[in-house]
């Protein structure tokens, strides 16, 4: 999706609406970092196609061939104290569910987070975790 097709769809004041959109990166977090490095505003968001050089929790690497993943990154500037940031993975998790659950009424109470920052789907009969839907840093 292009930035102009994103904003459209967006109702936000802050989030989403400086976008910067690639068709590849290494790392939607190196660049968002570089961005906000240089005075880049909250609500920034970086998306790519591709990633090439993606990371996870402890160091873990991943990539993300063309149409596979949503692969973004969003500038937050929290007014929070620095012993407290370790709270914002989990609470944009939970943000996140709300969101997908208004907008996908039918994954309601199909989602869950694994702590400290993994958004899993829940298995409909079972409640069994299933799959992996996003990860948060």
């Amino acid at each position: 999706m292009t930035a102009a097709e994103i904003q459209a769809r967006l109702d936000t004041r802050v989030l989403g609406r400086t976008i910067h959109a690639y068709a590849a990166l290494g790392s939607t977090n190196d660049t968002a970092a570089r961005l906000a490095d240089s005075g880049a505003p909250e609500g920034t968001l970086v998306t790519t196609e591709s990633q090439t050089r993606g990371r996870g929790r402890l160091g873990r690497t991943w990539s993300a061939p063309p149409g596979s993943n949503l692969t973004v990154s969003l500038i937050l500037r929290p007014p929070m104290l620095a012993d407290d940031l370790g709270l914002l993975p989990p609470l944009v998790a939970l943000g996140l569910i709300r969101g997908l659950e208004r907008f996908a009424p039918e994954l309601v109470g199909r989602l869950q987070v694994k702590w400290p920052n993994d958004v899993l789907t829940v298995g409909p009969a079972t409640g069994e975790p299933g799959r992996k839907l996003a990860g948060v840093l």
